[in-house]
């Protein structure tokens, strides 16, 4: 689920709730969990390689295994934001 606002003359899609299996098996350099982001669902990130982790405050959800098998290579331990 995502809102869409205006940005100049782009448009800026904000995700509010990252699905189950969003993104089940991707790489990335890095990944950050912006503060609109509310839910994560079921297995969203499960299997995914990426350098870092940076969640910010805002997240409220983390459905099971939404972190399965995931690999951050540059994450020593988890912190999460109070909220």
């Amino acid at each position: 689920k995502y809102d869409i606002a205006p940005v100049g003359n782009r448009t800026r899609i904000v995700y509010v709730y990252l699905s189950a299996t969003a993104f089940k098996g991707a790489r990335f350099d890095g990944v950050t969990i912006k503060s609109s982001v509310k839910s994560i669902g079921y297995s969203a990130f499960e299997n995914v390689t990426a350098k870092t982790l940076t969640i910010e405050n805002g997240l409220t959800s983390i459905d099971t295994q939404a972190f399965k098998s995931a690999t951050f290579e540059n994450t020593k331990k988890l912190v999460l934001p109070s909220t």
